[in-house]
């Protein structure tokens, strides 16, 4: 076997699409995998990727059409066969009859003087794509189960905290969770409603109306005399409720829209303890002489 064939045979036994183009655009050569490929696009393709045409000027009629790819392909094939550049590449998709693949376009020139040939390769990486992918899902879905993690534990330290048990201690009285849990129940559903509609509405939010919400909420724990503990306690039942509930992608901004409403849920509640205390000094209870 002659050398040149020798080498055309190599060529067509890689599974890599090959091309030779000429500075001003021609295609000179091709191989086998790169002609499989031209036949499976289709008549139209095979005329503009065959040898004999002119593959810059193809990639103008795709540019043309608005395909980005092509674009990008024709000014980076430029630039290394104006010498600008010694190589060039990019990864783009292909929409075959399996589904679309991903490949990996490199552009090397063949000679050191411009302008210059350039060997054009086309490498499959779908499957290296799809495991990339794959992993770094998973690394996102492990940092984003950590982070509601975290997020929940930091909501039961302020629950077990002592700070936020003392109304419940002065009161001398168990949570509402263990003292009424009917009413406990409808808080949390309530409380719930509200958490979600914060999330939907966190672009076109009606703050007059959560605001009114919260305080019609924070009149019913006052009725059941509920402390910041309370609060704490319907608050990280609701958002492990909605946590299980909702999706996947949901949950981010659940637990950005989270903690503001338990303080705006909680100064509300203070609020009222503070009025009902300026009352009480304002209207003093005299003992019957």
């Amino acid at each position: 076997m002659a050398e040149a064939d020798l080498h055309h045979a190599l060529l067509d036994a890689v599974d890599i699409e090959m091309a030779v183009v000429n500075p001003d655009g021609t295609i000179q050569y091709t191989n086998a995998a790169w002609q499989r490929c031209a036949q499976a696009m289709g008549a139209s393709a095979i005329a503009g990727v065959a040898v004999g045409a002119n593959y810059l000027a193809h990639l103008a009629t795709g540019a043309g059409r608005g395909e980005v790819v092509d674009q990008e392909i024709s000014a980076g094939l430029r630039t290394v066969i104006d010498g600008d550049r010694d190589d060039f590449e990019l990864e783009f998709s292909r929409t075959t009859a399996t589904g679309a693949r991903w490949y990996l376009m490199r552009a090397t020139p063949l000679s050191k003087s411009a302008p210059r040939a350039v060997a054009v390769t086309h490498l499959d990486i779908s499957h290296i794509r799809l495991v990339t992918e794959g992993v770094l899902t998973s690394q996102y879905d492990s940092v984003r189960h950590e982070q509601q993690q975290r997020e929940v534990s930091s909501l039961e330290t302020m629950a077990t905290h002592s700070t936020t048990s003392v109304t419940a201690a002065v009161y001398g009285k168990l949570p509402i969770r263990e003292s009424a849990i009917a009413a406990f129940g409808m808080l949390v559903s309530r409380y719930g409603q509200m958490l979600e509609r914060a999330v939907e509405n966190r672009v076109y939010r009606s703050d007059g109306q959560q605001t009114e919400d919260l305080r019609e909420l924070a009149q019913q724990l006052r009725f059941l005399n509920a402390g910041p503990r309370d609060v704490i306690d319907v608050h990280l039942t609701a958002v492990k409720v909605a946590l299980r509930r909702g999706a996947e992608r949901a949950a981010a901004p659940l637990l950005e829209e989270a903690r503001p409403l338990a303080l705006q849920l909680m100064g509300e509640l203070l609020s009222i303890y503070r009025l009902e205390a300026v009352a009480s000094r304002n209207h003093p209870q005299h003992e019957a002489s």
